[in-house]
């Protein structure tokens, strides 16, 4: 590959981020889509523990975009990706 489209794949990868109403299952088929392409075209691996930060930093901004924020907790507990308490 060139350094061209391997710098691309490396940046699209650090700029993920969770789109405007995006669902859970899209999040994580277009998250494992670009994560592939920073391993493939960007020669770029990265752990597992900054993969999940990445992912919760993806889910946590729509938050700044003027999300709800009682759509992070759920009886009291904390909601991940709109999973239940417990649902991990």
């Amino acid at each position: 590959m060139d350094e061209e489209t391997q710098m691309a794949a490396v940046t699209e990868f650090w700029g993920f981020t969770r789109r405007q109403g995006e669902s859970t299952n899209s999040l994580w088929a277009r998250y494992e889509i670009v994560r592939n392409r920073a391993l493939t075209d960007g020669n770029f691996q990265m752990g597992v523990v900054g993969c999940v930060l990445q992912l919760l930093r993806a889910s946590v901004a729509i938050l700044a975009q003027g999300s709800n924020p009682g759509a992070l907790i759920r009886n009291g507990s904390p909601a991940v990706w709109g999973l239940a308490p417990g649902g991990l």
